[in-house]
């Protein structure tokens, strides 16, 4: 619940989007995935964090220049899109994954590790 830490040493409103057990891809197939539900964001929004987790190991990582939503670079990608079609401009943080079971990013050659790269290079062309 970081976003609670945001709140209470900024004084910020603060609307949490999170649902538990989601991701960029995972959950798709319920209409609950982040490329999805970023779309019901509200207008007045004037910073948006995006924290991911490791709920989307699952699925196909793919490459940071994939576009549409059968990876997650994808869904990465559409989600960001999706967010500017909705508020143009809009300040975005990407926030990466704490390192998650048996994940550690230091360990460049898991998915965790290239996931979390993946985000960066991601978010670093947007």
């Amino acid at each position: 619940n970081y976003h609670d830490y945001v709140a209470k040493s900024t004084g910020i409103n603060v609307v949490n989007m999170g649902v538990s057990g989601t991701g960029y891809k995972r959950q798709e197939e319920n209409n609950r995935a982040f490329y999805q539900r970023i779309l019901n964001i509200p207008k007045d929004t004037d910073i948006v964090t995006i924290f991911g987790s490791g709920n989307d190991l699952s699925q196909t990582l793919g490459t940071p220049t994939d576009t549409g939503t059968d990876t997650i670079c994808g869904c990465i990608h559409q989600t960001i899109q999706n967010l500017f079609s909705v508020i143009p401009g809009v300040r975005v943080g990407i926030v990466l994954p704490c390192p998650w079971g048996y994940y550690p990013p230091s360990n460049k050659e898991n998915k965790m590790a290239r996931y979390c790269d993946a985000l960066k290079e991601i978010a670093e062309n947007y």
